[in-house]
This record gives C-alpha cells, sequence and structure tokens, in this order.
C-alpha cells in the first residue's frame, strides 16, 4: 500500500497568523493552498487538477504542515482512471452559477483513502475575508456593518458608513496623489466603490474629477487635508471609468495629478457581500461500489470516463452501487445523459 499525505502551505507566509486578529476579530492561523501527495507526486487545484513531479514544490514556498491521511490500497493506474475523470467533473463546476447546488469538485481524498481522521487544522474553518472587511483587494479595509469583525470593533480600521471621509494608507507621501483606491487599472471593481488616495504631499485641498471613460472629467468634490474618500454614488456594471486628483497649495497654486482608471465588474460585484453558504460535501462511494467498480474498471481497462459508459449495464454494479454511487467514482454527469448505445446486461 502506499502513504497519502497532504501537504499544506501558508500563502500568506506567516502573516495571516500575525495580522489577523486586529484585522478581523478572529485568528487565522493561516491562508492554506493544499497538495495531496502519494505515488512521489503532489496532486494539487490550481485553475483545474495540476500534478507536481516533485512533492513540496507546487508553490515556491516550503509546506507549513504534513499530514499523515493513511494508506491507499489503490496503484497509480486507477488513480490515473479517476483523475482524467475528475478533470471532466472540474471543468462542469467551473461554468456552474455559484449556488447551493453547485457540483462538488473534488472527491479525489476519499476515492484514494479508505478511512482516514486526520486532526483537523484549526485554521481551515470557513472564513470569507470579503464579508468581514469591505474591499481588501482594492485597499478598503474598512470593517463590513453587522460583520463579526464589527461586532467585535476589531482591526485598525472602523466601520463603513457613507459619511466616511478618512482612510488611513501607509506609506510617504508624494509629490501627486499615489496608492488608489480602486487600483489604477483594476479590471474588475466593485459596483459601491469609494474612491480613496493617499494626498499629494503638503497639499491643502485636493480637487478630485471623475467621469466615465468615454466622458470628460469633470470636479465631483474637494476634501480638505487628510480628508482622502470621495463617494461617488452607484456605478454601472462593466464600464471603464477614470479619475484624477489635483493638489491645492496653501499659495493658492495648483498641480495637476494623473489620471486613474478601473473597470467596474458585473452588477452583483459589491462590497460587503453576505457570506456564502459551504459547498455541499462529496458523496462517498460505499466500499462495496468501490470495489464492484474498480474490478469493472480493471476487467475493460479503460482509463477514462468511457468506464462509467460500459461498466453501468453491469448487473454486479446494478446490484451494489447506487447511481449516486456510480457518479462519485466516475465524476460524470447522470446516468440518462452518460449512456451509451448498449444497452446490453452482461
Amino acid at each position: 500500500m502506499s502513504k497519502v499525505r497532504a501537504f499544506v502551505y501558508d500563502i500568506s507566509q506567516g502573516m495571516a497568523r500575525m495580522m489577523s486578529m486586529s484585522l478581523v476579530g478572529k485568528q487565522i492561523d493561516l491562508i492554506p493552498h493544499t497538495g495531496i501527495v502519494v505515488f512521489g507526486k503532489e496532486y494539487f487545484f490550481g485553475g483545474g487538477p495540476q500534478i507536481c513531479l516533485t512533492p513540496g514544490q507546487s508553490v515556491p514556498i516550503a509546506p507549513s504542515q504534513e499530514l499523515d491521511l493513511g494508506e491507499t490500497t489503490k496503484t497509480a493506474g486507477t488513480h490515473s482512471t479517476f483523475l482524467n475523470n475528475i478533470l471532466e467533473r472540474v471543468t462542469g463546476w467551473k461554468k456552474h452559477e455559484a449556488d447551493s447546488n453547485c457540483p462538488f469538485p473534488g472527491t479525489w481524498k476519499d476515492n484514494m483513502v479508505a478511512e482516514s481522521d486526520p486532526e483537523e487544522p484549526a485554521m481551515l474553518n470557513y472564513f470569507a475575508i470579503n464579508s468581514e472587511i469591505r474591499w481588501p483587494w482594492g485597499r478598503d479595509f474598512r470593517r463590513c456593518p453587522g460583520s463579526t469583525a464589527d461586532s467585535m470593533d476589531a482591526g485598525a480600521y472602523g466601520t463603513y458608513t457613507a459619511k466616511d471621509k478618512y482612510h488611513w494608507i501607509p506609506g510617504a507621501l508624494e509629490a501627486d496623489a499615489s496608492m488608489p483606491s480602486p487600483k489604477d487599472g483594476e479590471p474588475a471593481a466593485i459596483v459601491d466603490a469609494d474612491l480613496i488616495f493617499l494626498p499629494p504631499f503638503r497639499s491643502v485641498q485636493h480637487e478630485v474629477y471623475f467621469a466615465e471613460a468615454k466622458d470628460t472629467l469633470k470636479k465631483v468634490a474637494t476634501p480638505e487635508g487628510e480628508n482622502n474618500i470621495v463617494q461617488v454614488g452607484a456605478l454601472k456594471a462593466h464600464t471603464d471609468y477614470q479619475w484624477r486628483v489635483d493638489a491645492v497649495y496653501s499659495d493658492g497654486s495648483k498641480r495637476e495629478g494623473p489620471v486613474f482608471t478601473f473597470t467596474t465588474g458585473d452588477d452583483t460585484h459589491k462590497a460587503c457581500p453576505p457570506t456564502p453558504s459551504l459547498p455541499p460535501a462529496p458523496h462517498v462511494v460505499s466500499d462495496k461500489c468501490a470495489s464492484a467498480m474498480d474490478d469493472c474498471c480493471s476487467k475493460f481497462k479503460i482509463e477514462t470516463k468511457t468506464c462509467y459508459h460500459q461498466v453501468k449495464h453491469e448487473k454486479s454494479i446494478r446490484n451494489v452501487c447506487s447511481e449516486e454511487d456510480q457518479l462519485a467514482y466516475c465524476g460524470c454527469s447522470p446516468i440518462d445523459s452518460c449512456a451509451g448505445s448498449d444497452e446490453t446486461d452482461y
């Protein structure tokens, strides 16, 4: 039998452990990327199932944990069969609407390891950062109203209100406004984004101009001093915008700033979405069914989804495998749409 391990990587490289409590009011030990190591290779998800020939190098950082998942009686050949089949299921999952009926793409571990009871890492608890912080990817770290972070008064930033005027941004002031939010060139800004910037050095007022990319810039606000938030109202979905911040100095002179641009996402891409529900757990194939399916696939010597097309007609399969079992094993679509033309019982 071959040993099966899970490699857990912290893609925040320690930042989550150090800063999560102060930022969101909840301890997050790491932001995990995981890979399954078996048969001398590492299998992981990165836009689809991927294979790393050197375990421990699926990302350019060392694993922070190595979890023993047990041993498998499966062979490398059977594993290849399952991996090929799961590719098609992942493709369907990526195209699926994000709702509670979305099929779960990865049942790989439960298919490779019959029984394992690894210690559940605390950091794998479900946590939706964008339901706690307004728009962290756009440098807007204000707490979401009604969130856990809000209830605990956690973090260096206050809770969002429509009257906010100041947002702290670390960094040295430059001659022009810098550190814009949305970021310059942002391809998918939220449609309720505020304009936020690090003010120009020594400016006492900041003239903010804003418009769709196809229109002429118009002055929309003149915040003073450290104030650096401008609320422009609801934005159109999938629309190009431009904006600029001009510095106004104490002697009345002005300096025109650079033009920033961004494009909005769809009209559902908003700050502070409700915390999404977890996807349904993958169906675990019964031991009897898995054994019968293994025997049939080995008998037919087929290593793709075609295995399902053939073995579904076997009486031995029908006797021990439910339709759900067969789908979970092969990772293909329901019987009616997967059916082959040969309906003979063997």
